[in-house]
């Protein structure tokens, strides 16, 4: 027996989209089961209900394209005059740069073209020497040491090349870094005082850090790097390429910016070599053994080297005698 039933179209749409009652949906699915006939007929319905809807639906967003690809033309339409006025500034930045950019370009092609001219300062043999550098940099210079630098100087680095011993008190300048270069290490500097002894005629090199803070590069292949802490010294032995670091007396080691030269433990192959940069002599020991012996005591500069032979005389047991410019050290018979 054929079902009927009543607005088809309708109920067919409202089943698609969500919209119909179980009463609905049920009358729907006897209908359909009643005959062929009705099966065929929901196909048919179903077909044109799509069609239908999907040209519905794309109606739509042709029509909701259309409003969005013009409010895209409006919007690039206002860009596009933001562009040209900012690009009409830019041109106009441009062409006022230019000459800007030339003179510079000339004189830092100018700066870079000038041969490296170096200036050296030192201090003669039994003289302390003080200088202040263009960074406002103090520097004291033991007797027969030398520093020098380039007219590259406080323009990116300030690089200095010392040959001695030498007390620096730097001035604070993080975007020009400090460097000292001392034989083999070099020492990079961040606000600080400290004292460097490098002596070419010693296989030591030593650093004393009294405040702030260092980094000594150690290789410069391997970029192996230390850093002191105030009242530190680093001793790098250069044959054995070792370093060795330990706390001293600040004030004993740099003593000599006032003239004086104290030694604690010292043993007199160190002082006698002390000796002969501060008095100009050359100083021969009769017996190797007697560099080992170990004494403390102070001498100062001013004072001529006989006062200094004297108090070694007289709490060892060598004697020394001079003849010109050598002294020659042996022991009491």
């Amino acid at each position: 027996m054929e079902n009927k039933i009543d607005h088809l179209d309708i109920i067919l749409s409202k089943v698609l989209s969500g919209n119909a009652s179980k009463e609905e949906i049920k009358a729907l699915e006897d209908w359909k089961k009643s005959s062929d006939k009705n099966l065929k007929l929901f196909q048919k319905s179903l077909k044109l209900w799509q069609a239908n809807h999907f040209f519905i639906a794309q109606g739509q967003i042709d029509s909701d394209f259309n409003a969005i690809n013009a409010r895209i033309i409006r919007t690039l339409s206002i860009h596009n005059k933001r562009r040209d006025f900012f690009i009409s500034m830019y041109k106009a930045a441009a062409i006022l740069l230019i000459p800007v950019l030339i003179i510079f370009s000339w004189y830092y092609i100018k700066d870079l073209n000038k041969p490296i001219q170096y200036t050296e300062i030192s201090a003669p043999k039994g003289q302390i020497s003080k200088c202040v550098l263009a960074d406002g940099t103090e520097v004291w210079l033991n007797s027969g040491t030398s520093i020098k630098y380039s007219n590259r100087f406080n323009k990116k680095y300030r690089d200095i090349y010392l040959d001695g011993e030498a007390y620096f008190k730097v001035k604070r300048n993080q975007s020009k870094p400090f460097r000292v270069q001392a034989n083999t290490i070099k020492v990079r500097v961040h606000g600080t005082s400290f004292n460097v002894a490098a002596y070419k005629d010693l296989n030591t090199i030593e650093t004393i850090l009294e405040k702030g803070s260092v980094e000594i590069i150690l290789n410069r292949r391997t970029r192996q790097t230390i850093f002191l802490k105030p009242g530190e010294r680093a001793v790098y032995d250069i044959q054995k390429q070792r370093v060795n670091i330990d706390k001293v007396d600040v004030q004993l080691h740099t003593a000599w910016r006032k003239g004086k030269f104290l030694f604690k433990d010292a043993d007199l192959f160190m002082i006698f070599k002390e000796l002969e940069r501060i008095y100009d002599v050359s100083i021969q020991l009769e017996d190797p053994s007697i560099g080992s012996i170990r004494m403390r005591g102070m001498f100062e500069y001013n004072h001529n080297i006989v006062d200094a032979l004297c108090k070694i005389e007289k709490t060892t047991n060598l004697k020394y005698q001079i003849q010109g410019r050598v002294v020659h050290i042996r022991y009491k018979k």
